[in-house]
């Protein structure tokens, strides 16, 4: 379980232009064009999702140890974002 929460402390880590929330991560795309979420010690290949607030798969696959995933912002809408990874999830937002 360490190791799943220090994956998930890096995507709370990764972008400095983003800020706090009540522990959400606000990400403004003009800014952050962006996303990079650098994954720590994991087995391989491990399977992540990236959902929006309604549950639908805007993005999934495989990840690497050590990989970063990038997830552009452009191409999202303004709203609520969850990224999962083993059964851990980290919610985001864009503005």
């Amino acid at each position: 379980m360490k190791k799943i929460l220090s994956t998930i402390a890096l995507l709370t880590a990764i972008a400095s232009t983003s800020f706090a929330n009540k522990q959400n991560l606000v990400y403004d795309k003009t800014v952050n064009p962006t996303i990079g979420i650098t994954i720590g010690n994991i087995s391989n290949p491990t399977p992540f999702s990236v959902k929006n607030k309604n549950g639908t798969i805007i993005r999934k696959g495989t990840v690497q140890n050590g990989s970063t995933i990038n997830i552009d912002t452009r191409g999202l809408k303004a709203g609520t974002y969850y990224f999962e990874i083993l059964g851990e999830v980290k919610k985001f937002i864009i503005e």
